[in-house]
């Protein structure tokens, strides 16, 4: 059996650099413009509760990778979801879940992405949304964040501060607390990404199991969700899951 790499997300601006641009485009287009896609990117006004709100995202042979690596290795597009990263499959199912409890106000903090995740799931379900982000966070961030329409401000000079602060605000006013990486939902929506790599590979490559997956790792809400989906497709006793952190920050590697 080949050896099959896995690097879950790519960034949109790395896309020519690994070759894989117009391949990805042309996957884009034929993937988006499928029955099941349309419906699961369509607003949850006409749907309900029964769907999640991240669109299934392409898997792309890159051949450039490959060959600089002497194995095969597929690239799993996220940056292509709605809010621009994974994040929204975790975040889109809890926000999903609250709207199904009846819940309308939702809380949440972020550095960037996982507020950008949550800020777009609460548009498509209606629910009110205030996020809070530490000083850290670029403006454009702040800006994306309140052209969703939500409430989103700056406290704090980390992470830590505005996720006091957005418990305090969920304590005050009532609304459901959405943590960024550290819920149990979340993790379940970030498992479709394992569910999803494990569909494309028997439609397109014969059902090969792949011998790694290699992924980011933050908070670790993206790690536990694809442990949780090696454990619903089979493949938890053969696939590793080989981490990357950022210098500076590597707290999974230092522990």
């Amino acid at each position: 059996m080949s050896k099959v790499s896995r690097v879950p997300f790519l960034w949109k601006n790395s896309l020519q650099q690994w070759g894989v641009g117009q391949h990805v485009h042309n996957t884009c287009r034929r993937l988006t413009t499928s029955p099941s896609i349309r419906e699961n990117s369509a607003s949850s006004s006409a749907a309900g509760y029964d769907r999640d709100i991240h669109i299934k995202t392409p898997l792309v042979y890159s051949n450039p990778l490959s060959t600089r690596l002497g194995c095969d290795v597929w690239l799993k597009m996220d940056c292509l979801q709605p809010s621009g990263s994974f994040k929204l499959r975790g975040l889109g199912r809890a926000v999903k879940n609250a709207a199904a409890r009846g819940i309308k106000r939702i809380v949440s903090s972020s550095g960037g992405n996982a507020g950008l995740a949550t800020a777009h799931a609460a548009r498509e379900l209606g629910l009110d949304l205030t996020v809070v982000v530490p000083k850290s966070t670029p403006e454009v961030i702040l800006d994306k964040l309140k052209g969703y329409g939500c409430t989103a401000f700056y406290h704090g000079d980390a992470w830590d501060d505005a996720n006091a602060k957005a418990i305090e605000i969920s304590q005050e006013t009532g609304g459901e607390l959405v943590h960024p990486f550290d819920q149990q939902d979340v993790w379940e929506g970030n498992a479709t990404v394992v569910h999803e790599i494990a569909s494309d590979l028997k439609q397109y490559a014969g059902g090969v199991v792949p011998d790694v997956i290699v992924t980011v790792c933050g908070g670790g809400g993206l790690v536990n969700g694809i442990l949780m989906g090696l454990e619903d497709v089979g493949w938890d006793d053969s696939v590793r899951v080989v981490l990357c952190e950022t210098i500076g920050a590597s707290s999974m590697a230092q522990s």
